[in-house]
Formats: structure tokens, sequence, C-alpha cells
């Protein structure tokens, strides 16, 4: 077990190095084909992926079973940010809702597996490069606002009874059943 981690850490490391050598025009030119990609395969999940503990959120292929909303954590951010990119910054009004159309299309598909956690990821990290494109104040106050309000829509009626006792946990670990544990995996 411990010389499979070491050689996974190993594999990652390598790949962290190769891909750092590539200049970030070519990772420009790869987000939309990335994006799409991304988008199919999440698409994918949901008519051919296999159930684990009542969730669907992987493709099996036979030799390698993975979950394409790993690749959403990069795909997304890369792609709103040649988005914002081909424009001036700060983005106009119409261009930060087509940026938030692109981040929330993927994040919309990741939290139907049902997996809150991973789209909240992916929700913050094509919502960061946005807030880093210099949008207004004003704009920032509006969506924090409307995120606000939407929280409880959320709480009541799209949050699965596990997820809201995941949230209650991390908020009071305290108040834990006997026996629960809770590691930073499982919110």
């Amino acid at each position: 077990m411990m010389e499979r981690k070491i050689g996974q850490i190993a594999m990652g490391v390598v790949i962290m190095i190769v891909m750092a050598q590539i200049p970030p025009r070519v990772y420009e030119g790869w987000a939309p084909y990335l994006y799409i990609f991304c988008i199919i395969l999440l698409v994918a999940v949901d008519a051919f992926g296999a159930i684990s503990k009542g969730a669907q959120r992987w493709l099996d292929l036979g030799i390698v079973r993975f979950q394409p909303s790993e690749i959403a954590k990069i795909a997304v951010p890369l792609m709103v940010a040649r988005f914002i990119n081909r424009d001036v910054c700060p983005p106009s009004l119409k261009n930060t809702g087509i940026a938030l159309v692109l981040i929330f299309l993927p994040t919309l598909l990741v939290a139907a597996q049902p997996d809150l956690g991973t789209s909240i990821l992916i929700a913050l990290s094509g919502l960061f490069v946005l807030f880093l494109s210099g949008l207004s104040w004003r704009l920032i106050g509006i969506a924090v606002v409307l995120v606000a309000a939407f929280i409880p829509i959320l709480w009541f009626f799209l949050m699965h009874d596990y997820q809201r006792q995941r949230v209650m946990m991390l908020l009071d670990p305290g108040n834990r059943p006997a026996g629960r544990r809770l590691s930073h995996y499982s919110v």
C-alpha cells in the first residue's frame, strides 16, 4: 500500500514538472477543447456512470475508473480565464454573465451526481478567476447578497439529509453522534 502511494506521488511530481514546462498560451489553446470534453464526460456520467455508495460519479473504462469532475477542476478556471482574456478587463456585464454560465454548467452537472463538495470547488475555482479579472465591488456585493439569499433554498430544497448532517458536523464538531468521524474528504 505504501509503495503504491509513493509511486502515485512520484508520478504526480513528474506530471507537475512536465506541465510546468508548457507555455501558458498552449493551455489557453487547449481550454475550449478540455472544457467541451469535460462537459461531455459529465453528461456521460449521468448516462453510463458507475454507481458507488449511492452516487453516480465515476466512469468505468475497464482498465481505469475516474471521476470526470476532477477534469472540471482544471477545465473551468482555464476556460473562464481564456474567455475573459479575449476582452478588456474588467469584463462587461454581458461577459460576466457568459462566464457565470461557463462556471455553473459543469457545477450543476457535478452537483446532480450528487457531489456537493466538488461542485463547490469547481464553482469557486471559476469564480476566483472572475474575481481576479477586476469585477467592480458593486457587482461582487450584489453576488454576495444573491448567494446569501440562495442559501436557504439550497439548505431546505436542494441538499440531501447526509449533506446537511456533514455541514452541521463541520460547524459544530462537539455535537457529533458517538463513533461518527468527519474527515475533510467527506465534507
